[in-house]
């Protein structure tokens, strides 16, 4: 009996001793796995859009985008915020919409002001019907703010009371503002906030004026324009992106500054285009090492007091005017060594104040002719500035800039008396006008396109958001064996259906590192049936996301699956460990009868 116990006592020891090793991989196999189920695979869906991120779309200023761009006039929504939006541009970054405003006014609901909300195509309120309505000046009267909007819908998601502020940038789920303290110090600020919350991350305070330059973002870099009151004299920053920390500083001449300009990143390169405070006839671009800040090349341009450079494969492009001869030009610069390429002269008496867009070798941008109060928008070759086309428009370009995405170029126009606005949809390949759309009020401020919109706010706070007005497919229905083996190959389908009937992608992270891309289209309610093989033992999400084929995405779905290990009751290991014993000790076998 004692045998037979101490035999028994020795076989659960060598079981557990085979055992407990694939236990303990097991739950490994499952911790590894889950690790795999992070933001930064579940978001390379929206990630793969191409988002209007910064000020003029990118680094390069070129206002280009890849994204589907609308073939039609129809409103999504339309937003109100009762804030002015100045000479300003809102982003659009995995569905959410960030705009900076010229002021802010913190208000009560309307209706206890006798104020009701109007329609989409009625005449908004202004501040000055608020300020009326309230019988006396708001409460919390600020100047500036930046606001958060969901995309699709123009919910308010948050706001952020910055005053004086530039046009952010969004990079990395992080929004980068500055701020500019005009009434009781000569100091500045830059802030970096969460994206989704608007909660600050880090803040940092600039010791001069940051005008309104917009904020460039790349590499991990940030370039940002200043003026020092006392000096007469700017300063180009590049600062740190994760915490503000300044990496290097470009001094200007005396009495230069990059005043409503913003810098261009491109190729390790930074340019930017001051203006002379005293000699009004007086620009220059620069180009700078973007890593270092140290100078490169400059070129007199004239007169650029709110353009920005825009840069595009190896040429940089800058405005100026003539004050003596009224003449407008667009300059194009070699942007290794700022050796001039072309000049195109406008004409008398013919200018521009917005910043070209540059797409498929073609540069786009609109004119004021003052001599007959009528407007035109040009198409120019980027080799030789040769005009492709131009057309005439009743109204005039003011401060807007065009953006290009999809063959469509969106022209930003308003009445010569500046009363109402309209936006213009054009053919890129002849300047054929495709739709147009007219505004409540007049605007200033320059449109952004993703995810198949076109959006733009008016001066006296609306956005509108133009395109499909449709809603995204429902989320994925995801069928199939729930329960496998590792290394065999089981068949999952996906189904999911679009409320207009219109095509789907599919996009499917399998829980274990292998993300699919978008697949499609294929119409809607038709089932697609993947196969996917998971080499090792744990429990997998499978996770799966539909889109409309103007970009609207549905909400993730999931399905988990589990991939047990084939339980062997000893291990090679064990089986050895096993044949020593016996051979080391005879009795032991006589007495289990092996």
């Amino acid at each position: 009996m004692k045998k037979k116990i101490i035999g028994i006592f020795v076989c659960m020891l060598m079981i557990l001793t085979a055992v407990l090793p694939v236990t303990g991989t097991l739950n490994q196999n499952i911790i590894i796995d889950k690790q795999f189920e992070n933001k930064e695979i579940l978001n390379q869906a929206e990630s793969e859009e191409d988002w209007w991120t910064m000020f003029r779309h990118d680094p390069g200023n070129t206002g280009c985008s890849s994204s589907e761009a609308p073939g039609t006039n129809e409103l999504c929504w339309q937003q109100t915020t009762f804030d002015s939006f100045g000479v300003t541009a809102p982003l659009v970054v995995k569905d959410k919409l960030y705009i900076s405003t010229g002021a802010y006014y913190k208000t009560e609901p309307l209706e206890s002001f006798g104020l009701q909300l109007p329609s989409n195509h009625e005449k908004q309120f202004t501040l000055f019907d608020i300020i009326k309505a309230r019988g006396a000046v708001p409460n919390k009267q600020y100047y500036g703010a930046l606001y958060c909007l969901d995309a699709i819908n123009g919910t308010i998601l948050w706001d952020f009371y910055i005053g004086l502020s530039s046009d952010p940038a969004v990079v990395d789920d992080k929004v980068y503002i500055t701020q500019m303290d005009y009434y009781y110090s000569y100091n500045s600020k830059v802030y970096c906030l969460n994206a989704n919350t608007g909660g600050i991350i880090w803040q940092r305070t600039i010791g001069e004026w940051l005008i309104s330059s917009s904020v460039i973002v790349a590499d991990d870099k940030l370039y940002v324009g200043s003026f020092d009151f006392y000096s007469y004299s700017g300063k180009l920053y590049c600062l740190n992106a994760q915490n503000g920390n300044t990496v290097w500083t470009y001094n200007m001449p005396p009495n230069e500054l990059m005043y409503f300009s913003s810098a261009a990143v491109a190729d390790q390169m930074v340019y930017f285009i001051s203006l002379d405070l005293y000699s009004y006839d007086y620009g220059t671009l620069f180009c700078l090492n973007a890593g270092t800040g140290q100078f490169k090349w400059s070129q007199p341009i004239g007169y650029s007091e709110l353009c920005s450079p825009v840069v595009s494969d190896g040429k940089v492009y800058a405005v100026s005017f003539d004050p003596y001869s009224y003449y407008g030009r667009i300059n194009c610069f070699n942007a290794v060594t700022g050796s001039p390429v072309w000049t195109f002269n406008l004409g008398f008496y013919q200018f521009t104040f917005s910043n070209p867009a540059v797409y498929n070798n073609r540069v786009f941008f609109p004119v004021l002719d003052y001599s007959i109060y009528n407007g035109r928008v040009y198409c120019i070759d980027a080799d030789s500035g040769g005009v492709i086309w131009s057309v005439q428009t009743p109204e005039v370009p003011f401060y807007s800039s065009p953006a290009v995405a999809d063959g469509k170029v969106y022209v930003p126009l308003i009445d010569f008396y500046g009363e109402t606005g309209k936006l213009y949809c054009l053919d890129a390949s002849d300047g054929d006008q495709i739709w147009s759309y007219s505004l409540d009020f007049l605007t200033i401020s320059s449109p952004a396109i993703a995810s198949g919109c076109v959006f733009l706010p008016d001066y006296y706070g609306n956005i509108y958001a133009i395109g499909y007005p449709n809603d995204p497919p429902t989320p994925p229905s995801i069928d199939g064996q729930t329960n496998g083996k590792p290394g065999k190959s089981y068949d999952y389908t996906f189904v999911s259906t679009d409320p207009e009937a219109e095509d789907i992608y599919y996009a499917i992270y399998w829980g274990d590192g292998v993300y699919s891309g978008w697949l499609g289209p294929y119409a809607s309610g038709v089932v697609l049936t993947q196969s996917h093989t998971w080499d090792e033992s744990g429990t997998y999400n499978i996770s799966a996301m539909a889109k409309d084929i103007h970009g609207f995405k549905s909400n993730w779905s999931s399905l988990e699956v589990t991939m047990p290990r084939d339980k062997a009751l000893f291990s090679p290991m064990s089986l050895e460990f096993l044949k020593k014993l016996l051979e080391r000790f005879p009795l032991l076998k006589e007495i289990l009868n092996l």
